[in-house]
C-alpha cells in the first residue's frame, strides 16, 4: 500500500525544499509566481512520494531528525520547539516535552499552535493528577482562543475529578464548576 502525496510545482528549479520535518517550499525568485499567473502558465510537475509498507516503522525517527536539526541550528526556529515537544511526548520523555512546549508557548506568535501546545501540556497534567497545572494550561489556552471548546472541556474534567474526590461544600462547588465549564464548551 502506498501513501501518495502530490506536489504541484511550476518551474521546479526556482524552488528550494526547507526543513527535514514538515517540509515546505521556498520560492527563490519572487517573480516566478506572479509571472506564471500573468502568462497563464499552468504547467506543473507532479511528484509522487510514497511510504513503503515493507519498511519497519521507527517511532524515534522524527525525534532523531529534530534533535539533529536543533543540535545544528539551535532553537532559533520556534516551530521546531513545538515539534520537539510533541515528539518527546510521543516517546514518553515528559520532562523534555514540558520544556520544549513551554518554550514554544512563550516564544511563538501563532495562537492556534500555542493553543494546541497548551492542550498537550494540560492533558499531560490531567493524566498526572496535577490539577492546578492543568487548569493553568487550560486557562492559557482560552486566553489564546476563547471560542475553541477543548480547553473548556479540560477545565470541566478537572472540576469533575475534584468533585468526586471531595465531600461537602467543596464537592458541590466543584460539581457546579464542572457543569459550568461543560456548558461553555458546548
Amino acid at each position: 500500500t502506498f501513501q501518495w502525496r502530490e506536489r504541484l510545482i511550476s518551474n521546479k528549479n526556482k524552488f528550494t525544499w526547507n526543513h527535514p520535518i514538515h517540509e515546505w517550499l521556498l520560492c527563490n525568485d519572487p517573480g516566478v509566481l506572479s509571472n506564471n499567473i500573468e502568462n497563464g502558465d499552468n504547467c506543473h510537475k507532479v511528484v509522487f512520494v510514497h511510504n513503503r509498507k515493507d519498511k519497519a516503522i521507527d517511532p524515534n525517527r522524527n525525534l532523531r531528525i529534530i534533535e539533529k536539526y536543533l543540535e545544528k541550528n539551535g532553537e532559533s526556529e520556534v516551530r521546531f520547539l513545538y515539534y520537539a515537544g510533541l515528539e518527546y511526548g510521543n516517546v514518553g520523555n515528559h520532562a523534555q516535552m514540558i520544556n520544549y512546549l513551554t518554550k514554544y508557548i512563550e516564544r511563538s506568535g501563532w495562537s492556534h499552535e500555542q493553543y494546541q501546545a497548551c492542550l498537550k501540556l494540560g492533558r499531560h497534567y490531567l493524566a498526572c493528577q496535577m490539577y492546578d497545572n492543568c487548569l493553568e494550561m487550560a486557562f492559557k489556552a482560552i486566553s489564546l482562543e476563547e471560542k475553541w471548546g477543548e480547553a473548556y472541556f479540560l477545565i470541566c474534567q478537572v472540576y469533575y475529578l475534584k468533585s468526586i474526590s471531595n465531600s461537602g461544600d467543596i464537592q458541590h462547588r466543584n460539581a457546579l464548576k464542572a457543569v459550568h465549564f461543560g456548558e461553555l464548551m458546548l
